[in-house]
């Protein structure tokens, strides 16, 4: 692992804008195959937040996280909404 994240350099652009080359000192590359079982082991905890009885979800796809609720009226939805970002 320590191999794969030495010597990486990195160049920004935008507009007329070039950065020089800089080291690249954390995080993978886009499209590693390993960002995607990094990625499910960090945040495979938020499918324990809802309670599945509850009127609320939570969902992983790729890098996409969500949790849903739902409720009778906004109040309730805000409610279990609220109780599920402070678990």
């Amino acid at each position: 692992m320590t191999r794969r994240l030495e010597g990486r350099k990195t160049i920004l652009t935008f507009d007329d804008y070039r950065s020089e080359p800089f080291n690249v000192e954390n995080g993978l590359d886009q499209g590693d195959p390993f960002s995607l079982i990094c990625y499910v082991i960090y945040n495979s905890g938020i499918l324990d937040i809802p309670e599945k009885n509850g009127g609320e979800t939570g969902l992983l796809y790729v890098d996409d996280a969500a949790i849903i609720a739902t409720g009778k009226d906004f109040k309730e939805t805000h409610h279990k909404l609220k109780k599920m970002m402070t678990r």
